[in-house]
């Protein structure tokens, strides 16, 4: 079902024919790394393997029925993508069996995104674990809305009597972003410094609103970047049971000159730890900068974070406000759609914890441990028939 508003683990599964005719399909999900998995998300490619079952009302089967969400992503009519969560242990390997639906197991709803310009200034995608908006301004700033329970809030937040400044059943708003990229933000690299998105044309699109994962893209036409003409959309993706969001970005030139770098960074408060890994592509900061009830400063310990693609990385670098990462776009991959073929592409990962959510981090080596583990969660598919 299409949603529109103005304004989609180290990985390695196979399909299985298991019989001929292709009467049943499975999927095998190995996990290569050394710790265990909760709740990967396993994305995969529609195929003609699982178009011969003949329903999308499919669940996977081994020991437990495990839902799944059918998503069509360039809204075509035709499905594009399956996603379902896997529990696998450090070295395991899990086979699952589709089966028709007809015991009529469904997830519950576990991610949302929406535009709530009034409520909460902008665009909003959460977990239960967590939420996040973008306002939908000048600043473009990544926010952030951390929660005590599992819960899906932004509705809540959205609501006129709701200040989300205060502890609320559904979490509160622990960041101060200011002038800065915030929590994961993006911009260009113009001139010696960082571009926000702020002279602009802007539209907002959701793709997909849950149950298990939702997607939604930001576009931003006739860009005015000092004398620079660009577009630019953000497909932003969160996925139930996630402290991570993936945010792809689409850059093209409208003034036939070079498509300039990408910016990705964090706010950069003061008496904060710097957090970085330029191996594996990760930075954020650690340190007494949760906001408490009525914008108290320094309230509780909060973490944040951007996850590259390490060879995309131009520099680390730090500015008045950010810790950042400029990036070189690169070929738009097979399969991703692009209104401009000209444009380049760059993805990354936001992830951040909160002190008082459950399983939250205490202090800057778990939360760095955290954005490692987050670092080693990268798709490797193979399919084969048997």
């Amino acid at each position: 079902m299409r949603n529109y508003f103005f304004c989609s683990a180290s990985l390695f599964f196979v399909f299985t024919l298991t019989t001929p005719g292709a009467l049943a399909v499975s999927v095998t999900v190995t996990n290569p790394t050394e710790e265990a998995w909760k709740e990967a998300p396993v994305v995969i490619p529609f195929s003609s393997e699982l178009a011969s079952l003949g329903t999308l009302d499919l669940v996977l089967k081994n020991s437990d029925t495990h839902p799944i969400q059918v998503d069509d992503l360039n809204q075509d009519g035709k499905p594009d993508e399956l996603v379902f969560l896997a529990t696998v242990g450090a070295k395991e390997s899990k086979k699952y069996v589709f089966s028709e639906n007809t015991d009529g197991v469904y997830s519950p709803f576990r991610s949302h995104a929406g535009l709530y310009h009034k409520g909460i200034e902008g665009v909003g995608w959460e977990s239960d674990l967590i939420a996040y908006r973008l306002y939908w301004d000048e600043r473009n700033a990544v926010d952030i809305y951390g929660k005590k329970k599992p819960v899906l809030g932004l509705k809540q937040y959205a609501k006129p009597e709701v200040n989300y400044h205060q502890d609320t059943p559904w979490g509160m708003d622990v960041l101060k972003v200011g002038p800065s990229l915030g929590a994961g933000g993006f911009g260009v690299w113009v001139g010696d410094k960082i571009h926000k998105v702020s002279k602009v044309e802007r539209s907002c699109e959701v793709i997909v609103d849950g149950p298990i994962r939702s997607v939604m893209d930001l576009k931003y036409t006739n860009w005015i970047v000092d004398t620079r003409r660009l577009a630019l959309t953000a497909r932003i993706t969160m996925t139930a049971g996630q402290k991570w969001a993936e945010i792809e970005l689409f850059l093209s030139s409208l003034d036939e000159k070079p498509v300039p770098e990408l910016v990705v960074g964090v706010v950069k408060h003061e008496e904060t730890s710097l957090i970085e890994d330029k191996v594996n592509g990760f930075l954020g900061r650690w340190g007494l900068q949760a906001l408490g009830p009525g914008e108290k400063p320094k309230g509780s310990h909060l973490g944040f974070g951007v996850l590259v693609k390490p060879s995309q990385v131009v520099a680390f670098g730090e500015d008045a406000y950010n810790s950042y990462i400029r990036l070189k776009g690169e070929q738009v991959p097979a399969g991703k759609f692009t209104e401009n073929e000209k444009a380049v592409y760059a993805s990354y990962r936001i992830h951040a914890s909160w002190i008082q959510e459950p399983g939250g981090a205490k202090t800057a080596e778990e939360y760095r441990a955290m954005l490692s583990s987050v670092a080693k969660l990268k798709p490797e598919i193979m399919i084969s028939k048997e």
